[in-house]
């Protein structure tokens, strides 16, 4: 499945940026579905989320100084079982594609999602 992922530029990771970030996004009815921070790198942070409207989202983030940008990246549901992952991970690598980042979240009742930013090609290959 393709989702619109919102990535958020933490140019400041300090104390309130996460909460100002989350605060923002609640005044503005967005669920937040996801999330993965990363940083800082360099001196700055990354965070992704998936939020039920990314455009929304973003502009109302751009609004408060924050820089973001918005991905499609792709959700592979896989089931929540032992080698559930493991399968999908197999698969994806026989394949020949790399996964530049990966976070779990649950879709109902089937966890983990896998999210790549290689759409394309895995959206044509991938049984989802």
């Amino acid at each position: 499945m393709k989702v619109e992922q919102l990535t958020i530029r933490l140019d400041k990771n300090e104390p309130g940026s996460l909460a100002l970030i989350a605060a923002t996004l609640a005044e503005e009815g967005m669920n937040i579905l996801s999330l993965s921070l990363s940083g800082p790198e360099v001196g700055i942070g990354v965070l992704r989320v998936i939020v039920n409207d990314a455009p929304r989202a973003g502009a109302a983030l751009q609004e408060k100084g924050f820089l973001t940008s918005i991905d499609h990246v792709v959700v592979v549901a896989t089931p929540d079982k032992p080698g559930g992952l493991a399968h999908a991970l197999d698969y994806i690598a026989r394949e020949g594609f790399n996964i530049e980042y990966l976070y779990a979240f649950p879709i109902a009742a089937v966890s983990p999602g896998l999210i790549s930013s290689d759409l394309t090609a895995l959206m044509r290959r991938l049984p989802v």
